[in-house]
């Protein structure tokens, strides 16, 4: 039962609802504790993009991103940076 709750937690956490900043930095944190991740983060994108839908986008991506620097870098140090320029983000 424990497992299939951190599996439900994992697809849709409960900080996806609490907007952008608190994904990337709830993420973010997780990695540092779990794998000693050093990780700078900047998030700069207005509230009114903030939707439930682009939040749980970019904690998948981020997340999946996160988990390639792990495997494959051979890095501690990561910079996150999600910036809004022109609508779009970067």
């Amino acid at each position: 039962m424990e497992e299939l709750r951190q599996i439900c937690v994992g697809l849709f956490p409960p900080v996806i609802e609490q907007g952008l900043d608190l994904v990337v930095e709830e993420v973010t944190e997780q990695f540092e504790e779990k794998f000693g991740l050093s990780i700078e983060q900047q998030v700069d994108v207005p509230d009114e993009l903030g939707t439930t839908d682009l939040s749980t986008a970019i904690y998948q991506v981020l997340t999946e991103a996160l988990n390639n620097v792990v495997k494959h870098a051979q890095t501690q140090n990561v910079e996150v940076s999600l910036i809004c320029h022109d609508s779009h983000l970067i």
